[in-house]
């Protein structure tokens, strides 16, 4: 997306303080002009002195003086409050529009870098639009203006003025030409030094157990010298542009200089026009000076702006149909009709899967990694379409629904839980909204977390810190736990749910999530074969393919992969397969 489409689209509702800041800045336009013509007018008047027209005048000036302080409070207050509404907008755009899209684009990219290019619109478009308002379309105005005054007095002055602003806005638009590849390349290296720190930060402890601080500042000091090399080209490229355009005022104004000394000495200009055409040519060099200074922030904004929207440009894969309804449950049968499924650049994980998961059953999934447990998984969640086949739950096909309503039907513990910056209280209630002080402390009772909760300072309005990282791996799993047991949905997803917990505490909580399970459609990831011993059925996933099915003593007795790995298993977990392929 282009930024002038972008910013147009996104400014249009707020039309009216756009239009209100506009004729502010054609009043200032105008009290540019009157008061250099009323000097002229005092200055033309002095020799022939009169009270009556000197209060006359003064009076004007007053009043415009005044008239302009107004105006100007005017406009800063629009400009406050269109940056402020705009930016919340803004926010409100990237957010929902970026939390439409795959799990994919997450994967590919880091959430430093998605936030720096929020960041970057949320700061610069609103600056962009601020400086056009206050400078270019000012100037616009006020060159009118100017020029129309001019002519009036001499068309000569007028038409050399003219002549002189059409060469540097020709020369200002020929260096953005030319400065736009500088500006992209500077402006893509913002990103890279906001997707490290993200980085960097999340991975504090790994750093510090590997001592690798040395080796990563290594690589931060690359990444910050391409961004220097990049503002150093930019910032050369725009000194020689202040260089031309300074050049090129500075001419002009000489020329102003001579015609009007040669006319006064010829005694074609009075001394009030002699300041007035002085005035309004050294007001409109002004204003182009000061628009070249702020063409350097212009670009770089722009620039900027615009590496920032690309993030818009992603295609939205998984969307909902105009006709997709809510997922109704009424018993939480999941059934895999023929599905074919791979990653993108990958082989096919599933090729002509079929399975039936009924009503209420407990199933476990087991197999190498990347034998397709998650992938499993991840398709019932929709957070990849099936490339072939459908996926059913309860005789209703799950790109036929609504994304939401689907994954409002499933609760899922994942193996390594991530939890928000908030409050435990506000982590668990993330499972269930409206749920009351004492449903929450049922809940963290069940997870076997209230007692761990208590004895923290603030107890259940502790902050967890970034991702939960001011707990420990069990007590986030824990919490996890807790949410999905206020959730209460139909469907339940482990994976992993216990691999975190100490053998003492997974004993507690076993109970609680079979008791959890009772009624629903469960599916157990569980690399530890004996949390599977009670399942109703066992999956048994090898390259993508269900190779047997059946419960534990079937499968023993069958002599198979199952089999296999049971025997093989030690210390309760399953051996690593050489092959790592795409879960």
């Amino acid at each position: 997306m282009k930024v002038l489409t972008f910013i147009f689209k996104t400014s249009y509702p707020f039309k009216h303080i756009l239009l209100l800041m506009l004729f502010g800045i054609l009043v200032m336009a105008l009290d540019a002009n009157i008061r250099p013509y009323i000097i002229k007018l005092l200055i033309d008047k002095s020799s022939d002195f009169r009270a009556e027209n000197f209060m006359f005048l003064a009076g004007i000036y007053v009043a415009s003086q005044f008239l302009r302080s107004i105006f100007h409070s005017t406009v800063d207050w629009c400009a406050t409050l269109f940056s402020a509404r705009y930016r919340e907008h803004v926010s409100h755009l990237f957010l929902k529009r970026i939390t439409k899209y795959s799990y994919n684009f997450f994967q590919d990219n880091m959430s430093g870098n998605i936030t720096a290019r929020v960041s970057d619109a949320f700061n610069f478009i609103p600056q962009i639009v601020v400086v056009v308002l206050f400078d270019f379309i000012q100037f616009i105005i006020l060159t009118v203006i100017s020029l129309t005054i001019l002519a009036q007095i001499d068309w000569l002055f007028s038409l050399i003025a003219l002549i002189w602003i059409i060469i540097f806005v020709s020369s200002i638009s020929f260096f953005f030409i030319l400065a736009d590849q500088y500006n992209k390349n500077y402006a893509s290296t913002r990103p890279k030094i906001f997707g490290f720190f993200s980085d960097y930060f999340s991975n504090i402890i790994t750093i510090w157990c590997f001592s690798t601080e040395k080796s990563e500042y290594e690589r931060f000091k690359a990444i910050t010298a391409d961004f220097v090399k990049k503002a150093l080209l930019f910032g050369k490229f725009l000194r020689k542009f202040h260089f031309i355009q300074g050049f090129i005022t500075t001419l002009y104004m000489m020329l102003i200089l001579v015609l009007l000394g040669t006319l006064s000495i010829k005694n074609k200009v009075t001394p009030g026009d002699f300041a007035l055409i002085f005035l309004m040519n050294y007001k409109i060099s002004d204003m182009l000076s000061s628009i070249s200074q702020q063409i350097n922030a212009f670009f770089v904004n722009w620039g900027v702006v615009g590496q920032a929207i690309k993030i818009l440009d992603y295609e939205i894969e998984l969307v909902d149909k105009a006709s997709a309804r809510d997922l109704v449950i009424t018993n939480g049968e999941i059934c895999f009709e023929k599905v074919i499924f791979n990653y993108k650049g990958a082989e096919s994980l599933f090729q002509d899967n079929s399975i039936i998961i009924h009503s209420g059953q407990k199933v476990g999934l087991v197999g190498y990694s990347g034998a397709g447990k998650s992938t499993f998984a991840n398709l019932i969640l929709r957070l990849y379409d099936v490339t072939g086949g459908n996926i059913l739950i309860d005789n209703q096909n799950i790109q036929d629904v609504s994304l939401q309503s689907l994954r409002k039907a499933i609760s899922i513990i994942p193996q390594d839980p991530s939890l928000f910056h908030r409050t435990i209280e506000e982590n668990i209630k993330y499972g269930n909204d409206k749920a009351t002080n004492e449903q929450i402390i049922k809940a963290a009772k069940e997870a076997s977390a209230h007692d761990f909760i208590i004895k923290l300072k603030d107890k259940y309005n502790s902050i967890v810190g970034e991702k939960g990282l001011k707990l420990s791996g069990g007590q986030r799993q824990r919490i996890a736990i807790a949410r999905a047991i206020l959730k209460n949905a139909p469907i339940l997803i482990l994976d992993e749910a216990t691999s975190q917990l100490d053998s003492m505490t997974e004993k507690e909580i076993q109970l609680s999530l079979w008791n959890l399970m009772q009624g629903k459609t469960t599916i157990v990831i569980a690399h530890r074969l004996s949390t599977l011993l009670k399942m109703d059925r066992i999956l048994v996933f090898d390259e993508g393919k269900i190779v047997e099915d059946g419960t534990h003593n079937k499968l023993l007795k069958n002599n198979g992969l199952y089999k296999k790995l049971w025997d093989a298993q030690v210390g309760e977990f399953l051996p690593e397969n050489n092959n790592f392929d795409q879960e």
